[in-house]
């Protein structure tokens, strides 16, 4: 690897990262909840709206991003297939707001 020169999976690590990162701050979680096996809200929503922004920013598979957020990739799974199945108004609000927020950052 060339110095300077961050590999694709590198990139993804750190996109994902900011990702997490920025939904975190957005939602007034702190990465060690966000990361852990806790269901508290608004937990489960914080990592929803990073499994959806990571695929939509990355191009990491289920299974990376659920390595990089603590998570099983069938969890990662469910996840995206759960917002698909029953979209909520209040949830894609703040998926939105999160999503400017990671635009702006």
């Amino acid at each position: 690897m060339k110095s300077g020169k961050l590999n694709k999976v590198q990139q993804t690590d750190i996109e994902l990262g900011r990702i997490m990162s920025v939904v975190c701050t957005a939602l007034n979680v702190t990465e060690m909840d966000f990361l852990s096996t806790r269901r508290a809200d608004p937990l489960p929503h914080a990592r929803a709206i990073a499994t959806i922004l990571a695929k939509d920013y990355t191009v990491a598979s289920y299974k990376h991003i659920g390595r990089k957020f603590n998570k099983d990739h069938t969890t990662i799974m469910a996840h995206l297939k759960r917002i698909e199945k029953s979209p909520d108004p209040a949830f894609q609000i703040r998926l939105n707001t999160v999503r400017q927020w990671l635009e702006i950052a």
